[in-house]
């Protein structure tokens, strides 16, 4: 009864306070591996919440997706040494014409060369792209086959910073874009295909986007 008493005092910038401080709570105990600890915390901000008036204000206005993210990416960062996984390096496709591939990636969508592979008769038969941070797009020249109905493999897709002025420029420039529209995850979509027909979704996060919690 306690904590119910005082809570009941306490204004919305002193309880939010009181809030975050449970939060790094919280945080430290994930980061030092004490996951029963992190549960403790967890607890305890859940009935200080619960005994304030102020919990409502606070659960309408904190980012509690975000920190719940932020806590997961904690918690398994650091377990047994951290995630195996890092990220996603490149993907690759198979183009009939590498040429004509590299205009659609890198004069019409800006992707950046990043470097060659040349056989030993000197003849270049594949490239990598840079697409941003540590993500790339790889190219090799061969024969395709008809495409499988059916297939497991379904599109590609790349975020952008403004999805409307990119449809925009791509349309200009002759590509075929979809209207942007909002997808079921709360971001802002639009499709186009390579010239071999490999479908690529055009990504717009929003302050919403439900991978909101992992971006970085």
């Amino acid at each position: 009864m306690t904590c119910r008493r005082k809570a009941f005092w306490m204004g919305e910038d002193e309880f939010k306070w009181s809030i975050v401080a449970w939060m790094e709570g919280v945080k430290r105990a994930i980061k030092r591996g004490q996951r029963d600890g992190a549960v403790n915390w967890v607890m305890a901000l859940g009935l200080v919440a619960s005994c304030s008036s102020a919990g409502a204000y606070l659960a309408s206005t904190l980012p509690w997706r975000a920190i719940a993210g932020s806590l997961r990416r904690d918690y398994n960062g650091r377990k047994e040494g951290g995630a195996m996984i890092t990220h996603l390096a490149h993907v690759c496709f198979r183009v009939a014409d590498l040429e004509r591939s590299l205009h659609f990636y890198c004069a019409l969508l800006g992707l950046t060369p990043a470097f060659e592979f040349i056989n030993p008769q000197g003849k270049k038969f594949g490239q990598y792209l840079h697409v941003g941070g540590r993500n790339f797009i790889e190219l090799f020249q061969g024969t395709l086959a008809e495409r499988a109905k059916g297939q497991s493999h379904s599109h590609i897709c790349l975020a952008v910073k403004d999805i409307e002025a990119t449809v925009k420029a791509l349309r200009e420039a002759g590509v075929e874009v979809s209207d942007v529209k909002p997808g079921g995850d709360q971001s802002y979509q639009a499709w186009l295909a390579d010239p071999d027909g490999n479908r690529i979704e055009l990504h717009g996060y929003t302050a919403a986007s439900w991978q909101a919690p992992w971006l970085h």
